[in-house]
């Protein structure tokens, strides 16, 4: 599990990379990424933090040795705004 991780690495892919290094095939991810919304922008100026589309995040992810079998919108909260879920599987 990472939950806003990838958004604060120089390159997210070789982060994905190497936690695909770290498990067996059909072991499980769940990622939480913030996604492009007019909040973040609050909270980039804390952290300066990268957001990322569905599509860019599922991208990532299978050139990394990942399948995505599902997303998750969060349905309440600064989440909703601010975060999207991913699961996907070691390939």
């Amino acid at each position: 599990m990472a939950a806003h991780v990838l958004e604060h690495c120089a390159d997210p892919v070789s982060a994905l990379q190497h936690m695909r290094a770290l498990v067996v095939p059909g072991a499980p991810l769940w990622l939480v990424v913030s996604k492009p919304h007019w909040c973040n922008a609050i909270i980039w100026l804390q952290w300066r933090h990268k957001s990322y589309r569905p599509e860019a995040v599922e991208q990532m992810l299978n050139a990394a040795g990942w399948d995505l079998k599902a997303q998750h919108s969060f349905p309440t909260g600064p989440p909703s705004r601010t975060s999207r879920g991913y699961r996907a599987i070691a390939v």
